[in-house]
């Protein structure tokens, strides 16, 4: 099981950096952040793979960012078919009704990885809780615009998130999730220089 766990988590990173590079290539020819619909069919397949590894691995920490991610992913895939919209409050708490009933059902089936150290541990609650709290804001502010984007405070929860979970992650059996968020950090950093750089020239044209 262990064997098929970690196959499942290298092709769910495979997604992952397959959507990192689109991303990276588009946005730099636009000179700009870009989002095209393949980073979301991409972080959804990528997701559901990473998210049914920790499921086989008992990671139960991990699981709920993976499933609430994968919502907001299939929403912003629904951009310009239809204009529903959800305020910041509800998106939050569907997000914790799943992440609520994902953690009790791992701490009852005895199948949560605790031999972390406290330090550890703290470290993977909160870069997990920023993990998803980057996508609910997302969700939130594109659902107010009516279009999918990537705002500026996205990319530094990101990279905020990404060390965290590093840290986390560096503890545990597999490198498959040290590896997966290593590029979290880099991407970002990238994505913000972008941003200001085309803020600096719109100045500059204005």
């Amino acid at each position: 099981m262990t064997d098929l766990a970690e196959t499942i988590g290298w092709v769910g990173n495979a997604c992952f950096f397959s959507r990192f590079a689109i991303q990276w290539f588009v946005s730099e020819k636009a000179k700009r952040t870009v989002t095209p619909p393949v980073f979301w069919w991409l972080s959804l397949a990528g997701a559901t793979l990473t998210g049914t590894a920790a499921f086989l691995m008992g990671l139960w920490l991990l699981l709920p960012a993976f499933v609430i991610n994968s919502v907001i992913y299939a929403r912003n895939l629904t951009f310009g078919e239809g204009r529903s919209r959800l305020g910041l409050v509800q998106a939050t708490l569907i997000g914790a009704v799943v992440a609520t009933v994902l953690v009790y059902l791992g701490y009852t089936n005895n199948g949560w990885k605790t031999d972390v150290g406290n330090g550890f541990l703290v470290a993977g609650v909160i870069g997990q809780a920023i993990w998803s709290t980057r996508w609910l804001l997302q969700w939130w502010l594109s659902e107010r615009s009516g279009a999918s984007h990537l705002p500026v405070v996205f990319w530094w929860l990101s990279f905020v998130g990404a060390w965290l979970n590093i840290a986390y992650a560096s503890q545990l059996d597999t490198w498959v999730y040290v590896v997966g968020f290593m590029p979290s950090w880099f991407v970002p950093m990238r994505n913000l220089m972008l941003e200001r750089r085309r803020r600096t020239a719109a100045r500059g044209a204005a």
